[in-house]
């Protein structure tokens, strides 16, 4: 049996060949980019990097370490390679740590620059004027489905779809010491109370709700008085190294929210893609039908379909539409392409990697 200094010596070694692995990858990573400037390719490859953390977690799986630390690990290492071989920008709706921030920081790590816009439509301008490469929007959420601004900018935008991001957002009650019971005042910004109302009317009934201008300035107010509390994300309530009062709290807890990353270039098939779509149709008998049609006749699954009327013009209709596959793939092609008679409007809008 092996003592417990023969052990650390092997942990020691270990720990220095995976630095040199690291320090080799890197190096790696810099041909890379050599080779993808000559070619003018995107830095970013989001079907790429779900191989990459597919694969960890995979092979994590066969051991004792968890698959899910085994991702962010990876997270970690491809984020930080990125920031070396090339600086990416990211733009994301609402203030730090808000709920785009939380999903951005997942996608592309923290060593990415993620810029903060006030409106959606905002982030939309930035990717498109070229001031930030890419942009973090929700599309859809577990209180209010389809996301109406990013719906309207989806219609008018030539960006599109690369990437998307399923987010469990966390909401935590937070203090610098009082208790549950003692809190006279919860601090919060307007989203993360009205998405707590239930809770905190229940568990907190007598607390005064104020709303701050962000997430951060909701901690730094509650850090500050004895009997008071913020509502605050995972992240937001590590950092400022506060008590977690309750976890969870958010009257919708459990359930996920989709982000979608914005971009100029599409993304190439990996094999396990979803595509999402636009299309216009007059309102009339079998309508939905038509729509359906091309891609149930090729045993397409259809994951999403919702319908919104058009502003523009009255009694016209316009389905949203999440498939799995590419566009580039042939029974997709088919189908797109058998739909087009049916459709006053018909815009693909991105084939990017499943979450």
């Amino acid at each position: 049996m092996s003592t417990l200094i023969e052990i650390r010596k092997k942990l020691d070694a270990i720990d220095e060949k995976l630095i040199d692995l690291l320090n080799e990858r890197a190096d790696l990573a810099v041909e890379v980019r050599g080779i993808k400037q000559a070619s003018d390719a995107e830095t970013y490859a989001p079907g790429r990097e779900q191989q990459i953390l597919d694969s960890a977690r995979e092979r994590a799986a066969k051991g004792l370490f968890p698959p899910s630390s085994a991702e962010s690990i990876m997270r970690t290492v491809l984020s930080s390679t990125r920031a070396l071989v090339g600086d990416i920008s990211v733009a994301a709706s609402g203030p730090p740590f808000s709920q785009c921030h939380e999903a951005a920081r997942k996608q592309f790590g923290d060593a990415v620059r993620v810029d903060s816009c006030t409106q959606i439509s905002r982030v939309f301008e930035e990717v498109e004027h070229g001031n930030v490469d890419y942009g973090v929007v929700p599309v859809e959420t577990a209180a209010e489905g389809l996301v109406l601004a990013t719906f309207n900018m989806l219609m008018q935008s030539k960006l599109l779809i690369i990437a998307e991001i399923e987010s469990l957002y966390s909401l935590n009650l937070v203090s610098n010491g009082a208790g549950l019971a003692n809190i006279k005042r919860v601090f919060g910004d307007i989203d993360h109370l009205s998405l707590c109302r239930a809770w905190l009317g229940s568990n907190v009934p007598e607390a005064e709700l104020v709303i701050s201008s962000s997430p951060g300035e909701a901690i730094n107010a509650a850090s500050h008085e004895p009997f008071a509390a913020a509502v605050a994300t995972e992240a937001l309530s590590a950092d400022d190294n506060m008590n977690i009062l309750a976890k969870m709290i958010s009257d919708d807890a459990g359930r996920t929210a989709r982000m979608i990353v914005i971009g100029k270039n599409g993304s190439p098939p990996t094999g396990r893609d979803k595509t999402s779509l636009l299309c216009s149709v007059k309102e009339r008998s079998g309508a939905l039908m038509e729509v359906l049609g091309p891609f149930a006749q090729r045993s397409i699954t259809l994951t999403k379909i919702e319908s919104k009327a058009m502003r523009t013009r009255a009694w016209d209709y316009v389905f949203f539409i999440d498939l799995l596959g590419h566009a580039e793939d042939e029974d997709v092609k088919q189908a797109l392409k058998a739909l087009e008679p049916a459709c006053s409007y018909l815009r693909v809008l991105g084939s990017y990697p499943a979450a």
